[in-house]
């Protein structure tokens, strides 16, 4: 399997410029990331809401030998000096039709007055993170944790598709 960016994802989220997706199939031998055996290519989208709320995505795909690794690898990544996890990030069922050994974990982060839900996902072919809109600390929250991983995985799977 691997990962492409459609024109729209689920929860009526638009593509609205070809510049919002960026995509690196890289060429020749190149360093393994922790948890892959191959590594080939990346992505990384920004969708747009009707709302006009943004939506960012990154992921990558190859041959990954331990999901776990490149959870734990993106998981250190995503740690901004700024930001504390008001809800930590906790796996959750991953519910991934392509691997029954796909791993899911969603959190949300606070960094400065914006909060923002975050789930990150890896499987043996994929592997990417989904970056819900932030609200402002103290305004209703339009997206709790369980909800989070629900779009998650609905954005994950029509990411997915067989490798060519």
């Amino acid at each position: 399997m691997r990962l492409t960016a459609p024109d729209s994802l689920p929860g009526d989220y638009r593509a609205k410029d070809p510049a919002d997706i960026r995509t690196n199939d890289p060429a020749g031998p190149q360093q393994q990331p922790a948890g892959y055996k191959s590594f080939d290519g990346a992505l990384v989208a920004r969708y747009t809401a009707d709302s006009g709320k943004p939506l960012m995505i990154g992921g990558a795909w190859g041959t990954i030998s331990d999901p776990g690794a490149v959870l734990a690898s993106a998981i250190t990544a995503m740690q901004s000096p700024r930001g504390t996890w008001t809800v930590p990030l906790a796996e959750v069922d991953a519910q991934d039709p392509y691997d029954p050994q796909g791993r899911l974990t969603c959190g949300v982060e606070t960094d400065a007055l914006l909060v923002m839900p975050v789930c990150i996902w890896a499987d043996h072919n994929t592997a990417g993170s989904v970056s819900f809109p932030p609200w402002v600390q103290g305004s209703p929250a339009t997206l709790d944790q369980a909800d989070a991983a629900d779009r998650t995985r609905h954005i994950r799977d029509a990411m997915t598709t067989p490798r060519q």
